[in-house]
């Protein structure tokens, strides 16, 4: 049949009632941090460099921020080749940029840049075009 309940006296009932709102207070205290920590993450994670007057970005912008790089790094993953045990990836970088990648890539111990040339006149893949901008040229 049915569950027996028993009715707590009224001392008891405001005692549990405080009790109770306590933990509710705790419980939104804690989400709040929670949310405003995960914003500060994404927030860090997704910017060079730190910008005072972007502090008021709502957090659904952080999370398309993330969304758009998590996207970006998936795509660039999946131009790999597989060649053995190896993945392979081709990229084009104007050649003024060349040193500065070379030097940057040295970490990697196992990653190797050369530079690939069409030689003997044999017609290779056709290079993007890259045109030098300044700051009022430049698309965000």
């Amino acid at each position: 049949m049915g569950q027996r309940f028993e009715i707590p006296d009224m001392h008891t009932l405001d005692e549990v009632i405080l009790e109770i709102r306590g933990k509710v207070a705790k419980s939104r205290n804690l989400y709040e941090t929670s949310v405003g920590q995960l914003k500060d993450y994404l927030y860090d994670l997704n910017s060079s460099k730190t910008h005072p007057e972007d502090a008021d970005v709502s957090v659904l912008e952080i999370y398309k921020w993330f969304v758009a790089k998590e996207k970006a790094i998936y795509y660039a993953l999946n131009q790999l080749k597989l060649h053995r045990q190896t993945f392979i990836g081709y990229m084009w970088i104007p050649s003024d940029k060349e040193a500065v990648v070379s030097q940057n890539l040295q970490a990697f111990n196992a990653t190797e840049f050369s530079k690939w040339r069409a030689a003997d006149g044999k017609v290779g893949p056709t290079p993007p075009s890259s045109f030098k901008t300044n700051d009022m040229l430049e698309f965000h």
